[in-house]
């Protein structure tokens, strides 16, 4: 039985999804890239909000003066393009799984290694030996930070535009703990 999946994307996040009850491969690896597009729906969500705050705390001309804001002017859209792209790689149904922690005899362990949603497999049981199996290597353990060359080919104006502009799409947040409960 699968017990963990273990999940990396192009945009260079990775992922873990826990498996505690009894379910069979199929089930928990469309469980684990529902997961995934949910999370990063309220990723894009939530970092719209971010763009929203930086521009309002942030003129362009304070910006363009300060190097530190300028790097986070374009770390943030940067962010937003990565988790663009692993959304768009889990709805589309893209490699994202590269290790399985799986419990159960070798016979049902060979069945999943032929999943084809699956990239890279390596198997053994508790049965077979003794203390922990090594866990596969991520697709691009050294990847750097995923970084856009349409964000990064951006005047500090553009960018700043760009962030001013996709900041009017936040969604209305929660911001105190009365709103959080329902209250006024």
């Amino acid at each position: 039985m699968p017990r963990a999946v273990f999940m990396r994307s192009v945009g260079g996040f990775s992922g873990t999804h826990r498996v505690y009850d009894e379910k069979d491969a199929e089930t928990v690896i469309k469980e684990a890239r529902a997961k995934t597009v949910e999370t990063f729906e309220n990723s894009l969500d939530g970092n719209l909000v971010r763009l929203q705050h930086f521009a309002e705390m942030y003129t362009e001309e304070e910006i363009a003066a300060d190097e530190d804001l300028q790097n986070q002017a374009y770390s943030l859209l940067n962010l937003r393009s990565a988790l663009e792209v692993t959304l768009n790689d889990a709805e589309q149904g893209e490699p994202l799984i590269y290790s399985v922690e799986v419990d159960g005899p070798s016979n049902r362990i060979d069945l999943l290694s032929r999943d084809q949603k699956v990239m890279a497999f390596r198997s053994a049981t508790q049965n077979d030996r003794e203390g922990d199996v090594p866990r596969t290597e991520g697709l691009n353990p050294d990847q750097e930070q995923y970084l856009d060359p349409d964000v990064q080919g951006m005047s500090v104006q553009e960018v700043y535009q760009q962030i001013k502009t996709l900041g009017l799409e936040a969604p209305v947040m929660p911001v105190t703990t009365t709103e959080l409960r329902g209250g006024k």
